[in-house]
């Protein structure tokens, strides 16, 4: 089969290997759609080493058709067409026997600690399987990972009907939690960014787009929420700069909802969360392996079209252009969702 392997610090090899068979309890599916994450960005940084490996295949948002299925496996048939959920879990343990899969002692990721869906064909346990309507395209099941973040930080953030909500950083997980917003009935929402492209797509979801770069947010969004602030604040970008700065900007008694993965330390006004009374909530993945849960909710919403996902951007490419156009370049500027069509 062929696979795009990251065999350096920005360096994919696009080759033929083996294809995998499936062991006891696994599957294999045939991809047919697989979107780039920002994980996956930062891991091409990186290179493999970042993950204990000489090489990796990556790629966790994704979806196709099962190939083969391994023993033991049941309720499954080869041609059923699924998306994966593609949390590593132990099932064992305090938080699997509580269904918090996200919290797993030993929990991993397809694409880091196996191989993931830059290539035709991958190998995952069958617990991780959720079942594709026909209604839903493949492209939009590669989608429904990113959606599922989104919405299990919704559910994190108690929000309800009426809400003011101001989502710092409109890359792909803003432009969701954005969409969840409206759909949970938020009554104004807010975002911040920087780039241009994802100010324009921003502007499709939010009622006001701001360039931090450019305006004193703080102060804007203050002024346009009667002095208050927002109740919410999804921060989304994963700057230092702007975790601060939402303790600042959020209403006191309000919640900050910490979606977007830094990679530095931030230095916490530990004052503003005292006096402001201000509750900080981590949001991390989801949570839905073998029931109900986020994935399902996140398929049911997009075969309804209750959940309209052309509102987010796409480009798509193909395998063999993975490197050049899925990883090289200014991210910022494609302002949208790399898709890998297989």
């Amino acid at each position: 089969m062929k696979a795009a392997i990251l065999v350096g610090p920005q360096k994919i090899e696009v080759k033929d290997v083996p294809a995998p068979k499936p062991g006891p309890g696994e599957v294999v599916v045939r991809v047919r759609a697989c979107a780039v994450c920002g994980s996956d960005l930062a891991i091409f940084m990186w290179g493999p080493g970042v993950l204990g490996v000489e090489q990796r295949i990556m790629g966790h948002e994704f979806s196709g058709d099962i190939a083969e299925i391994g023993e033991g496996v049941e309720g499954w048939n080869v041609g059923d067409r699924v998306v994966i959920e593609p949390t590593v879990a132990c099932l064992k343990c305090h938080y699997c026997t509580r269904h918090q899969y996200n919290r797993c002692l030993s929990v991993g990721s397809d694409g880091i600690v196996i191989d993931g869906a830059f290539a035709e064909f991958v190998k995952v346990p069958a617990y991780q399987l959720h079942r594709l309507p026909d209604e839903v395209s493949y492209a939009e099941g590669a989608l429904i990972e990113p959606l599922a973040v989104a919405l299990h930080g919704i559910w994190r953030s108690g929000m309800k009907p009426g809400d003011t909500v101001a989502v710092l950083g409109a890359g792909p997980i803003g432009l969701l939690t954005m969409l969840w917003a409206r759909k949970g009935g938020a009554s104004k929402v807010f975002a911040t960014e920087i780039a241009e492209r994802r100010s324009a797509n921003a502007k499709v979801l939010a009622d006001v787009v701001l360039n931090p770069s450019q305006t004193d947010i703080v102060s804007e969004i203050i002024a346009q929420t009667d002095g208050l602030g927002p109740d919410i604040i999804f921060e989304c970008s994963g700057n230092a700069t702007a975790q601060v700065q939402a303790l600042t900007l959020v209403r006191k008694g309000g919640r900050v909802v910490v979606l977007g993965v830094g990679h530095e330390n931030t230095p916490m006004p530990s004052h503003l969360v005292l006096t402001r009374e201000i509750t900080i909530i981590g949001s991390h993945a989801y949570a839905s392996l073998l029931g109900n849960g986020e994935f399902p909710k996140c398929i049911e919403f997009v075969r309804s079209r209750r959940i309209d996902l052309s509102l987010i951007s796409t480009t798509r490419i193909r395998l063999d252009d993975v490197a050049e156009k899925g990883f090289m370049g200014s991210t910022e500027d494609r302002g949208g969702k790399v898709i890998i069509e297989l």
